[in-house]
C-alpha cells in the first residue's frame, strides 16, 4: 500500500495553481541590452560604463539618454531615468539610483549600472540632475 501510495504521490507532480508573475518591463523608450543600439551610442555607454555621469548621444533625429553610475562593488543596483522636461531647445533628464536592500545578500562582484532612454528629436542642450534637483555631471561631445 505504502507503495502505490508513493508511486500515485510522485506521478501527480508539484504544480503552482498560480502562474509565477511576469519580470516587470522596463518603461517605454528605456533599454536593457546594447544589441540594438546605434554604433554611436554602444561606444558612448562602454566609453561612460565606469564613470558616474550622463550623456546625450543624437543619432537620425533620436536622442539617447545614457546615464551611468559608475562601479559598484555588488549586484543590485538600478540605474533610472525618472523624467524628462522639455524646456525650450533643450531637456532636463532626472535620474536615480537604487541599491541593494539592506539586509538582503547581493552578490559580490564590480556591476556597472546604467540606463538608456531614447527619446523623439534633437536637442540644443541636455542637462543632468539627480533626484534633490543638483546638477549630475556629464559628458559633452561624445
Amino acid at each position: 500500500m505504502l507503495i502505490v501510495f508513493v508511486v500515485a504521490l510522485s506521478s501527480t507532480g508539484c504544480k503552482s495553481p498560480v502562474p509565477f508573475p511576469n519580470k516587470p518591463e522596463k518603461p517605454a523608450g528605456e533599454m536593457s541590452s546594447t544589441e540594438n543600439y546605434p554604433d554611436e551610442v554602444k561606444t558612448a555607454v562602454e566609453t561612460v560604463k565606469p564613470m558616474q555621469v550622463g550623456v546625450a548621444v543624437s543619432v537620425n533625429n533620436k536622442t539617447y539618454l545614457i546615464v551611468s553610475y559608475g562601479e559598484k562593488p555588488t549586484a543590485g543596483y538600478e540605474a533610472s531615468i525618472t523624467s524628462t522636461e522639455k524646456q525650450g531647445d533643450g531637456l532636463i533628464v532626472t535620474t536615480a539610483i537604487s541599491g541593494p536592500n539592506s539586509g538582503e545578500p547581493a552578490a559580490q562582484m564590480l556591476t556597472y549600472p546604467y540606463v538608456v532612454k531614447a527619446v523623439d528629436g534633437s536637442f540644443k542642450e541636455v542637462l543632468f540632475r539627480d533626484p534633490a534637483g543638483e546638477e549630475f555631471p556629464q559628458v559633452i561631445g561624445l
